[in-house]
């Protein structure tokens, strides 16, 4: 997963008084094999260590699916599970963003 921007600090915050700091972004698409179902989980290794992660799952006829399952941070390597009541499947696609200090 490749980074798509450089993290800056910009200004001050007129609210707060505080320096704001904006977050690299990497974003991604897996579709899940038969095997990734079978297994209830898949790994994405990423280029750093996320700060934040965001995961969106759509059927393969892009209607958002109400996922619930988990994503798991070790390292620089994301698991994302189905280990909800809603899981995702073969051929529907997994939009995963990551966020960098």
């Amino acid at each position: 997963m490749k980074k798509s921007l450089q993290p800056l600090t910009i200004g001050k915050d007129t609210i707060k008084g505080r320096a704001l700091h904006l977050l690299a972004e990497g974003q991604m698409v897996y579709r899940p094999t038969a095997a990734d179902v079978t297994a209830g989980n898949f790994k994405v290794k990423c280029t750093e260590v996320p700060a934040a992660v965001e995961v969106v799952v759509y059927s393969a006829v892009a209607t958002k699916r109400a996922w619930d399952g988990a994503v798991t941070l070790s390292g620089k390597e994301l698991t994302i599970n189905n280990a909800g009541t809603t899981d995702w499947a073969a051929g529907d696609r997994v939009v995963i963003k990551a966020y960098f200090d």
